[in-house]
């Protein structure tokens, strides 16, 4: 069953995104970026239509002298399984299906359809050894039950991780699944560019990309929007690319059921103390709720959702979830009367010394 809603995905969405490269060059880190013409990724050559942008898009704009693709294609990070089979990024799906990922956020009532939500993320980058095996992550998920078994949920995921495994340095990064977590392969579930699935359109701005390119003030606004059937993601001031319709099989498709921003940290091997989450630093309650502060934990301020009308809605996000009291904080602050509006505090050194 698998293999063949795979292959039914894929016909509908995507050609291989690496068979028509025009050029390729490398990051800072070393990867190899390949530029692809946009037009190549999808099966019938036709991209879809961008959404409008936020009504509260930033006014500041990200530079684009230093742009990796030559005008008229667009970047892809080439996949690297080789390494990757070594690094907890790739391992995820596996530690979240098992319920072995620790977590700490909010998220809205399961009942609560929408289409679409976000939010301002700090730009995280946790205190971690070089040979730390661990992954922390700030997040946002979008989320809906599709079925029984390994297809029972189906998510749109972004954020912001640090791996040092893999990199020295925090990424921003996107992810799909169509199988709860079951698996990551084409039109299945996969991490940024690495499986058939997402669609990138924006010259300069893609999923892997370091986190340093893309900060404003060291904070990212990341949101995904639900527009003619297809999961576009804003990332800081423009659409970045999206998830075609197709791969979701009209149930994320039409809407979304839940939405959630939390914090995560997970081991390769399996769960262990010591993993810093967001900054590491426990959030306390605010002593002025009319002045926003986490207290250096990280945040993820002005978070909303858009409902089933269309319509954008501060965050009122519940239940609250720590998986891990005893190690990670989670303070939340919806509807506040302050600029933030709705935003959650979460972090702590989860027993290390951070």
């Amino acid at each position: 069953m698998k293999y063949s809603l795979t292959l039914a995905a894929l016909s509908l969405v995507s050609a291989s995104p690496l068979s028509d490269i025009q050029s390729s060059s490398t990051d800072s880190l070393g990867r190899t970026i390949t530029c692809i013409t946009p037009e190549s990724q999808v099966a019938n050559r036709i991209l879809a239509s961008k959404p409008p942008p936020p009504s509260t898009s930033a006014n500041k704009t990200l530079s684009t002298s230093n742009a990796p693709c030559p005008r008229g294609t667009v970047p892809r990070l080439q996949p690297n399984y080789v390494s990757s089979r070594h690094n907890s990024l790739l391992g995820r799906a596996e530690r979240v299906a098992q319920g072995e990922a620790q977590h700490a956020g909010a998220t809205t009532f399961a009942g609560v359809s929408n289409h679409g939500g976000g939010g301002t993320f700090f730009a995280i980058e946790p205190r971690m050894p070089a040979n730390s095996a661990g992954t922390s992550v700030l997040q946002m998920a979008l989320s809906h039950a599709a079925g029984t078994g390994n297809h029972r949920q189906q998510t749109v995921e972004a954020g912001i991780t640090m791996m040092p495994l893999q990199f020295p340095v925090p990424i921003f990064f996107t992810y799909f699944t169509t199988a709860a977590h079951a698996s990551d392969a084409d039109g299945i579930g996969g991490y940024n560019g690495d499986q058939q699935g997402w669609v990138q359109v924006d010259d300069d701005v893609y999923p892997g990309i370091e986190v340093d390119a893309i900060k404003m003030d060291d904070e990212i606004s990341i949101n995904y929007v639900l527009f003619q059937g297809n999961w576009w993601l804003w990332a800081q001031d423009r659409y970045i690319g999206y998830y075609p319709g197709s791969l979701f099989g009209g149930s994320l498709s039409s809407g979304a059921e839940q939405i959630s921003l939390f914090g995560e940290v997970f081991n390769r091997g399996g769960v262990s103390t010591g993993i810093p989450m967001g900054t590491g630093v426990v959030p306390t309650p605010s002593q002025n709720e009319q002045e926003p502060t986490c207290n250096k934990a990280a945040h993820i301020r002005n978070a909303f959702y858009i409902d089933a009308q269309d319509e954008r809605l501060d965050f009122d996000g519940a239940p609250i979830v720590n998986d891990q009291p005893q190690l990670y904080g989670v303070e939340t602050h919806f509807k506040s009367p302050t600029q933030w509006k709705s935003y959650i505090c979460v972090g702590g050194g989860g027993g290390g010394d951070n």
